[in-house]
């Protein structure tokens, strides 16, 4: 009897251990994969087909083996966790993007522990890039026009920022004046993914914070077009830091422009490239982003202007770039005269030399028209335009009433020669039709270009 009653005592004790236990252990949750195949995954994107549903198979891991019947490229797969209501992606939050190079079998996975889905198999190529984002919104207090009307904290396609540079975002929208502008970045229209920060001023890269305040600025009544940007070129997705947001306003006419110094790490990197700069005169400060280009609505180049970074020699250059000549003690490549155009896509320096010469950069003698770098042909009054003075002064020279300015005669060597040997033939800023000679057919130039004949 005695034995019995320990027996059921024991027996008492243990039991809320083994409810407390089995309480402990987690129901497994209901997970489904979408994906963008509909041969693969049955529908698109559906996260209520339960022929997806994935198996849980231990380790906080659930699966998901598909058979594919021939190959495929640019798939991607996201998981629907419905217990959460969250869709899950890469580290990233992006969908996970593959190839299926052969037929076969390739099994989606996610680990509810790390958030992460991976896509395995013989035949399958990952080429998920961290950085692939899809899509960016701006989006703030929406009061009086300000983000396109938008209403407040709405996610709106009006305001879908635009990839201008390799992981640079921009919203370009028309001004609204007014104090206390906000606004925040959302990755996918997620609120759980966010960037804002504190404003420290325009035209200035500022740390863009992960899941951080609205952005607060004042916007002026002079201002005609806000420049938001949004700088991901360093962003770490584990710390979730190294974003930056920048803002720049233009008044009416002013063309489009980055906040400062975008491209100055790459600066500083190529010039540290250069083996035979001597460091100690290495002068990095001397740096300026003038003018940005466009095609198809993205950077392509920028005209920089930068120190040399190392001692000049003795000797003059020059290099005659259509109606403008550029003249300077010789420095070092690229930046033989301080400017240098920097290739977006091809992420390198360029000489404004082999630029001009080479075609590749349409819009560069725009540029440096719009900039007035180098001498104009043709302004002996130096005055940075072509005018009727021009031709006045000219013809006062031609009938000697008058001298040529000093330096109308360009002097050094012309660019790409640098040989003592063969000196140039000589260069004058009065000969405007460029066929070597100071006359008269110089001045009817300038007056059939002032008619806009050119």
């Amino acid at each position: 009897m005695k034995k019995t009653i320990s027996f059921l005592l024991v027996l008492c004790l243990l039991l809320p251990c083994a409810v407390i236990c089995a309480s402990a252990v987690p129901a497994p949750l209901k997970c489904i994969a979408t994906g963008s195949v509909t041969d693969l995954f049955g529908t698109m994107w559906d996260n209520g087909n339960t022929d997806n549903i994935m198996e849980f198979v231990g380790d906080h891991t659930y699966s998901k083996t598909y058979t594919a019947n021939t190959e495929y490229t640019d798939v991607q797969v996201r998981v629907y966790v419905d217990d959460e209501s969250r869709w899950y992606g890469d580290e990233s939050g992006n969908a996970v993007a593959f190839d299926i190079e052969a037929p076969g079998d390739f099994t989606v996975s996610y680990n509810a522990l790390t958030k992460v889905v991976s896509v395995s198999g013989d035949n399958v190529y990952d080429y998920n890039d961290p950085h692939d984002f899809e899509s960016f919104y701006v989006f703030g207090n929406g009061d009086e026009g300000w983000l396109n009307n938008a209403a407040g904290n709405e996610i709106s396609i009006k305001n879908e920022m635009e990839e201008v540079a390799d992981y640079i975002y921009c919203l370009r929208v028309n001004a609204s004046a007014g104090n206390g502008r906000e606004f925040r970045v959302s990755y996918c229209g997620s609120m759980d993914f966010t960037f804002g920060g504190s404003f420290d001023a325009y035209e200035v890269w500022t740390d863009a914070v992960f899941m951080g305040d609205p952005v607060t600025l004042d916007v002026g009544e002079n201002v005609a077009e806000l420049c938001i940007f949004l700088d991901l070129r360093d962003f770490d997705f584990a710390t979730k830091e190294g974003a930056r947001f920048g803002v720049v306003a233009l008044a009416e006419g002013e063309r489009f422009r980055l906040p400062k110094d975008t491209y100055k790490n790459e600066f500083d990197k190529k010039y540290m490239d250069y083996e035979d700069y001597d460091l100690e005169d290495f002068n990095p400060e001397i740096y300026n982003e003038l003018y940005v280009h466009l095609a198809n609505d993205e950077i392509d180049w920028v005209l920089v202007q930068a120190s040399n970074g190392g001692p000049e020699e003795e000797w003059i250059i020059y290099s005659v770039l259509g109606d403008r000549i550029l003249q300077k003690y010789s420095g070092g490549n690229p930046f033989q005269f301080d400017y240098a155009v920097y290739d977006v896509k091809q992420n390198r320096f360029v000489s404004l030399e082999n630029a001009y010469v080479g075609g590749a950069y349409s819009g560069l003698s725009e540029a440096l028209d719009a900039l007035n770098i180098g001498r104009l042909r043709g302004d002996i009054d130096k005055d940075n335009a072509l005018t009727i003075n021009d031709a006045t002064e000219m013809q006062r020279c031609m009938a000697e009433f008058s001298s040529y300015p000093y330096d109308d005669l360009v002097y050094g060597q012309k660019l790409p020669c640098y040989s003592f040997d063969d000196p140039s033939p000589p260069i004058y800023i009065s000969d405007v039709n460029q066929d070597g000679k100071r006359n008269i057919r110089d001045v009817t130039e300038i007056q059939r270009r002032l008619a806009g004949f050119k």
